[in-house]
């Protein structure tokens, strides 16, 4: 139901409330038939006040847009009453004033109105001249520039401005009798920006006639871009404030005016606000009002205030009353089928996995239930949205906590689910290797992102109770160039709740996974805790070659998972091969760089070398240049390096062999690390 509160202000000046003032009509019980004569009338365009017989069988109030007035605006039963059209400098105009059944205080009317009025006098006013100064750009209303859809040719638009964004462009709402749009950027007559609002006074309420030339979409949402002053009249109002937001918990506000009007009309439809009285000194006037405690989601609502002079001058106004409510926790999935409401505020947790451009806040979210778009986010609650995100140090794969609300932005054929809000709460994730990870403190409070291979565990780790499971928990071995690490169960995603559903990934042995989880322990071993799932791959494993009589081949079976301190020895094939700074940490043959790492043979080869041919890992790029193949009649041979042929795959590269030479040497001098998938030595 609606509320409408009329205060009139010249009868008493009541400094104590206007509950105690007399009233000046009657109140009698609602009327339940009202009738007019006549119910329509025809104004011309400089205005026109007619004599209206209402007659009624109770009560009664009436409603009126902003450029009608009637008095009285109350009474009981039959009588006469004064309507009075403003001039009109704009389009024509047609509303109604609407006699609706009523009981109150005409001094401070508390009014609940029926759903739909007893009688209505229709108005039809003839247009205005024009305010375009000389008449080339065509006057138009509001709800006929919105009807053209996005535009960029001119017109002359007139209303009163009901709501400030920004003082300094000039971002407000602009409202006339037909409807209401944003205006985003006020320019001076010069074309100057922010300097148009300060020097001009402008204030809400003011009625401003402004020249357009363009109308766009945003965020599906049409407004008017850069318009330019014209001319504007001084609103009968001036607020103190525009707007207010009470607590969760309800409570006492007030609306603090200056008034140049005869009376006050409070117009609004919120149940949850309370009139609790007016207080006059002179042109001050303060409004008080109670809001109720709120269960729910936040709220708002808005107060149109309106005046009237004895010429007929009405000014109108809006106050807005926010209301905080509770937050709703959910999950990504939840948002995403969530309805777009500004007022409903979800706080959602996820990492990031992706940023877009953090310093305008826009990055997305992702859970074990999906992914959302987190756009023009701040720092916190009360920044300003153009804070940088970077000052928090955020980064792509943090955990991050997103308050917010649900909104879609449609652009064209397509549209991106948004949460639009603030950060409430982040945690930092540190991308380490095996070793590195190894090397951290046991805590279940900070996370480490890991990227290895998934492996079953060696017979030791078996032992000691590791087990292998990519049916249910997610226990692995993962191995990375570095070192390996025992991981003990692996969530689907961030926040999922069911440590049971592993195999529901599809992830196999050999696969490379990455993770993030705690630096945890079990009985003093070393292992992955808490850990959830971020995204894995395949692998192409190697095939296991075939070694003919007359050919040695070295693969990573013999070599130890870490890259040792010294020069260390292997036999395989009943060959013995000396090494340096070569180990395997699960892509095969590792030969490091920065250390002058090699390989060559200890024990001479029973004929001479033909060929020597190396292969590429698999899932690593092999780079020829990175290697130096050497070949002599004496172990350790140097001097001039091989010259090999590449294959068409870029992975297969052999050396043919000078004649006499027993004994082969592979050096990498270079700064970078070469993976291997064989040796292979033809004899």
């Amino acid at each position: 139901m609606k509320k409408i509160y009329s205060i009139i202000l010249t009868t008493v000046v009541c400094l104590a409330g206007f509950a105690a003032c007399t009233h000046d009509y009657p109140v009698g019980p609602m009327a339940r038939n009202i009738s007019l004569n006549p119910d329509a009338v025809q104004a011309p365009a400089d205005g026109q006040t007619y004599d209206v017989a209402v007659t009624a069988d109770g009560a009664w109030v009436a409603d009126t847009p902003d450029w009608i007035t009637v008095k009285p605006a109350s009474g009981e039963g039959g009588q006469t009453v004064k309507v009075i059209v403003a001039p009109n400098n704009d389009a024509e105009r047609t509303d109604k004033v609407k006699f609706y059944s009523a009981v109150g205080d005409v001094i401070i009317t508390d009014i609940t109105l029926e759903s739909t009025p007893l009688a209505e006098l229709a108005v039809i006013q003839a247009a205005g001249e024009s305010q375009g100064g000389g008449g080339e750009e065509q006057t138009i209303s509001i709800a006929d520039y919105l009807a053209l859809g996005p535009n960029t040719d001119t017109y002359i638009i007139t209303g009163a401005i009901t709501r400030v964004v920004n003082t300094s462009y000039g971002n407000f709402d602009l409202t006339d009798e037909t409807g209401t749009i944003y205006v985003w950027g006020l320019l001076n007559e010069d074309l100057e920006a922010q300097k148009c609002w300060k020097d001009k006074g402008l204030a809400m309420g003011d009625v401003l006639t402004v020249k357009v030339n363009e109308m766009k979409l945003y965020n599906g949402e049409p407004e008017i871009v850069n318009a330019v002053y014209i001319s504007h009249t001084k609103s009968l109002f001036d607020l103190e404030e525009d707007s207010v937001t009470v607590g969760k918990e309800g409570g006492a506000f007030d609306i603090n005016a200056v008034v140049k009007g005869n009376d006050v009309k409070a117009d609004y439809e919120a149940d949850w606000i309370t009139f609790k009285g007016a207080e006059k000194d002179g042109e001050n006037v303060t409004l008080h009002f109670e809001a109720a405690g709120n269960p729910g989601s936040p709220r708002n609502t808005v107060i149109t205030l309106s005046t009237t002079t004895d010429k007929g001058e009405t000014s109108t106004v809006e106050f807005t009353v926010n209301q905080d409510g509770s937050i709703i926790d959910a999950t990504v999935a939840e948002i995403l089928a969530a309805e777009d409401d500004p007022l409903v505020l979800y706080r959602v947790t996820g990492f990031i996995s992706k940023v877009t451009n953090l310093s305008k806040g826009r990055i997305y979210i992702t859970d074990y239930t999906g992914t959302v778009y987190a756009f023009g986010t701040r720092v916190n609650e009360a920044s300003d949205a153009s804070i940088d995100l970077a000052t928090l140090g955020l980064a792509e794969g943090d955990i991050v906590t997103i308050v917010g609300y649900k909104t879609t932005y449609v652009s064209g054929s397509n549209s991106t689910i948004e949460i639009v809000g603030y950060v409430d709460g982040f945690t930092k994730v540190e991308s380490v290797t095996v070793e590195q990870f190894l090397a951290k403190e046991v805590s279940a409070e900070k996370w480490y992102r890991l990227t290895g291979i998934v492996t079953k565990p060696n017979a030791e780790e078996t032992a000691a109770g590791n087990k292998f499971d990519l049916n249910q928990y997610g226990n692995f071995r993962l191995v990375d160039e570095t070192g390996r690490v025992y991981v003990f169960g692996v969530l689907t995603g961030y926040g999922q709740p069911n440590n049971k559903l592993f195999s529901s990934l599809g992830v196999a042995e050999g696969n490379e996974i990455t993770i993030v989880g705690n630096r945890a322990e079990f009985k003093g071993a070393p292992q992955v805790g808490k850990a959830w799932y971020v995204s894995h791959k395949e692998v192409t494993p190697p095939e296991e070659p075939e070694d003919p009589g007359n050919v040695a081949t070295i693969t990573d079976a013999q070599l130890p998972t870490a890259y040792p301190a010294e020069e260390s020895t292997f036999t395989e094939g009943g060959y013995e091969y000396t090494f340096f700074k070569v180990a395997n940490y699960g892509n095969g043959i590792q030969i490091q760089g920065k250390q002058n790492a090699y390989l060559y043979n200890k024990t001479a080869m029973p004929s001479e070398i033909k060929t020597i041919t190396i292969t590429g890992h698999p899932s690593k790029d092999y780079y020829p240049e990175n290697l130096k193949i050497f070949a002599g009649s004496a172990v350790n041979p140097a001097g001039e390096a091989l010259t090999g042929t590449l294959d068409e795959s870029g992975k297969v590269h052999t050396f043919a062999v000078p004649a006499g030479c027993t004994y082969f040497k592979i050096l990498n001098d270079t700064k970078y690390a070469v993976y291997l998938e064989s040796i292979k030595v033809a004899l």
